[in-house]
């Protein structure tokens, strides 16, 4: 089963999730040494209310990938309530990412961006 998004989202990378208007960005980020990446990443930023329609400048969660297709999906699991799990709680044997919906389940990653488990 493909991916089926639960958030409809414009063709200018804009979402509204419970009355909240949020946004995909490319953009360089500064790396935890101080230097800048090389490659745009997607970050997802909180569009204030009220405001004049621009994005607050800080993100809402790290970068989210260099793919727009990816960093959408991983966007609207945030936007949903679902968080990455440590890297204690990697899939045994496989050592997949796995992320940890709203109720508490630990799920793939890679079952979730492809639709084999649903989000």
């Amino acid at each position: 089963m493909p991916w089926k998004s639960q958030l409809a989202w414009t063709r200018d990378y804009r979402t509204t999730h419970n009355g909240t208007t949020y946004t995909l960005d490319a953009h360089s980020w500064q790396r935890s040494n101080g230097n800048w990446s090389q490659t745009d990443h997607w970050h997802l930023h909180l569009i204030p209310v009220g405001g004049d329609g621009t994005p607050d400048p800080r993100p809402v969660h790290r970068p989210l990938g260099t793919n727009s297709r990816r960093a959408r999906r991983l966007a609207e699991l945030l936007l949903l309530g679902w968080t990455p799990a440590q890297a204690k709680d990697r899939e045994p044997g496989t050592g997949r990412d796995r992320w940890r919906s709203p109720d508490g389940d630990l799920v793939a990653l890679a079952d979730l961006l492809d639709g084999t488990a649903s989000h």
